[in-house]
């Protein structure tokens, strides 16, 4: 896992203004869903790995389709290309295809957690 960039502050910072563009400017609703988003995440990689483990194809897809949606919406484009990444190996490999990139998607998930909590942090995604 590395650390998180510039540029991946950048992206991020984009989607978050342009998500409270589309809420009216109400950029502590953006803070809320990121910070939701980001106390799901372990269990959402958990999950993953049960699916994996289970292999169940439809599992498999929802939970990466759910990690390349969310994150898109939140700019974490490392785990957004991730997800996409093992969606393609899933569609062309099977779940195996998928669990061989369970490590990429685990380890951009602790970064993309880095990244928000410290966007969080800075505190300057509240309404004040």
């Amino acid at each position: 896992m590395s650390t998180p960039g510039p540029g991946e502050a950048a992206a991020l910072e984009a989607a978050w203004t342009s998500l409270a563009e589309e809420l009216e400017g109400d950029r502590a609703a953006v803070a809320r869903f990121a910070g939701s988003w980001v106390g799901l995440l372990a269990g959402r990689v958990t999950a993953l790995d049960r699916a994996l483990r289970r292999t169940d194809h439809e599992a498999v897809r929802e939970a990466l389709l759910s990690f390349s949606c969310t994150s898109t919406m939140l700019g974490l484009e490392g785990l957004a290309g991730a997800a996409d990444r093992a969606l393609a190996a899933l569609a062309q490999e099977g779940v195996a295809g998928a669990r061989r990139r369970l490590d990429d998607v685990s380890s951009q998930a602790r970064s993309a957690t880095l990244l928000v909590a410290a966007a969080l942090a800075q505190g300057r995604w509240s309404n004040r």
